[in-house]
């Protein structure tokens, strides 16, 4: 089996008997359909043809869907130089993680766009108030935030990673930098922060009804067991992980997109698939981050990969602070005027795909591999191979 497409194999070994048992949502259904056909010919093909020696070379093309591991190809790099300009020169950044309790587990499941939704605007809301304060930070910094449903074994763990710049706008004439490049706050008063936003907003979307609650959540639909849950949670003290500072333009941002276009597994995690199961590697952070084989049926292996499947039409990568879409240009103007730095420049923009796997992977898909000639590339339907 090559290794670049274990994640098709599964699917297409499993994902039926899993749909005859399991009840899956459009777009799971959707995502499971994506990777089956990806790179099968089923999305068209990549014809290219040399003119000077006639050779020709075929690919089949991809799925291009978010959840498919193999067709993520230059999309980390892109984002990269398109975010890389919106760093402030020498500042420095910090990779907050802000995670919800399993007690909240069963309500994700059951409304997933509304969980995530609050689980990211409450973390944004959260930073955003407690670096505004006169004795943390004072201002609003620059925010990136990417939502991460999965553990390492890909059970459900909601959870938020966010780029956060080590300084902000106070005013439009003030910039203000953190001390000694040290984050702002202790991560215990982000986590009451985050906590209380947390609670306060999913108590109003319960007054309005706006919640179900199905499966193991259909506990929840009673009053007394509702108001346990919250109690416990208040109790209870929130995971929020300030991991470390970055320094150097652009380094932040190209740690950050290893999450962002991250899938809940890859390929190369995958060590074997047989007709019994499949067998991933994971990583057991309660052992010391030991590297340990999982093995899992197949109909267990399609459960929890799909569980991780977003809404259709679902964000997972926000921005806030002084990086909010609304007002994005105009901050950075400001704040470039005031520190003083220039703009980095998108080395990608205006290549075409061809141009942009060059740059990036250092390969010439257009170079003829017989003549070196230059290949001209033609995309066709897959009616069309068959004529």
């Amino acid at each position: 089996m090559e290794d670049k497409y274990k994640i098709r194999e599964i699917f297409q070994m499993f994902y039926q008997t899993y749909r005859d048992t399991h009840t899956v949502t459009p777009e799971q259904e959707s995502a499971a359909q994506c990777i089956m056909g990806c790179k099968t010919g089923m999305y068209g093909y990549t014809v290219s043809i040399c003119p000077d020696c006639g050779k020709k070379v075929i690919h089949a093309a991809s799925c291009g869907n978010r959840n498919c591991p193999s067709c993520q190809g230059t999309k980390p790099e892109e984002w990269v130089q398109q975010r890389s300009s919106e760093l402030v020169e020498g500042l420095p950044y910090f990779h907050v993680i802000m995670t919800i309790p399993r007690e909240l587990h069963p309500l994700c499941l059951s409304n997933p766009k509304t969980m995530y939704r609050l689980l990211m605007q409450s973390a944004n809301d959260a930073l955003l108030e407690v670096s505004s304060r006169p004795e943390n930070l004072g201002a609003a910094p620059g925010v990136v935030s990417v939502l991460h449903t999965w553990s390492q074994n890909l059970e459900l763990h909601p959870h938020v990673h966010m780029l956060v710049s080590g300084g902000g706008l106070s005013s439009p004439c003030s910039f203000k930098r953190v001390r000694n490049d040290q984050f702002f706050c202790p991560a215990g008063k982000l986590a009451g922060a985050f906590r209380e936003r947390f609670l306060d907003g999913l108590k109003q979307i319960r007054e309005k009804h706006g919640l179900e609650y199905s499966g193991i959540a259909e506990s929840l639909r009673n009053h007394y067991a509702w108001q346990d849950m919250l109690t416990a949670l208040y109790q209870k003290q929130w995971n929020v992980f300030i991991k470390e500072t970055f320094n150097g333009n652009g380094n932040a941002i190209t740690y950050l997109s290893r999450y962002a276009y991250r899938t809940a597994i890859s390929n190369s995690r995958i060590l074997d698939v047989s007709g019994k199961g499949v067998t991933i590697r994971w990583k057991d952070y309660k052992d010391g981050g030991k590297q340990k084989p999982l093995f899992l049926t197949g109909e267990e292996f399609i459960r929890r990969f799909l569980m991780h499947v977003l809404p259709k039409g679902f964000c997972r990568i926000r921005y806030g602070g002084f990086l909010a879409n609304s007002r994005k240009k105009e901050c950075l103007k400001q704040i470039r005027r005031i520190t003083g730095t220039a703009e980095r420049k998108n080395y990608l923009a205006g290549l075409s795909a061809a141009e942009r796997i060059k740059a990036i992977f250092h390969v010439d898909i257009c170079k003829c591999p017989v003549c070196s000639g230059h290949m001209n590339l033609y995309h066709m339907r897959p009616e069309a191979m068959l004529c």
